[in-house]
């Protein structure tokens, strides 16, 4: 399996479980979190990048602008809100409430929207 199908199972697998209504919502923040990550990483495959980590996002994309070109810095804020301040809100000390996962799914589907018209 090469490491763009690889990120792709992830992100798909990541994906529908972070869909799942019945689990709990810092759960599912966290799922849309690592899905996003493998759909930005699977995209990077393509480019024989690997990002590795999640905390390399940004310096991995934005010192090889040629893979998302003009969205990059879109790539790099959205990520980041989610890695810096949702998900860790929800875990240690935020209320729990469907402001924060839906406030996810929508930076989900800006990344998913960028990533899928470059691997389409």
């Amino acid at each position: 399996m090469s490491k763009e199908e690889a990120h792709r199972e992830k992100y798909e697998n990541f994906k529908k479980d972070a869909m799942n209504e019945d689990l709990f919502i810092p759960s599912r923040i966290e799922l849309y979190f690592d899905s996003a990550f493998h759909l930005i990483d699977m995209v990077c495959a393509r480019s024989r990048l690997h990002i590795d980590m999640h905390k390399n996002v940004r310096r991995m994309i934005s010192s090889h602008r040629e893979v998302f070109k003009d969205d990059t810095e879109t790539i790099c804020t959205n990520f980041e809100e989610l890695e810096k301040m949702i998900r860790p809100g929800q875990v240690y000390g935020s209320p729990i409430n469907g402001k924060s996962l839906e406030k996810t799914k929508g930076i989900f589907e800006t990344l998913e929207k960028i990533c899928r018209g470059i691997i389409s």
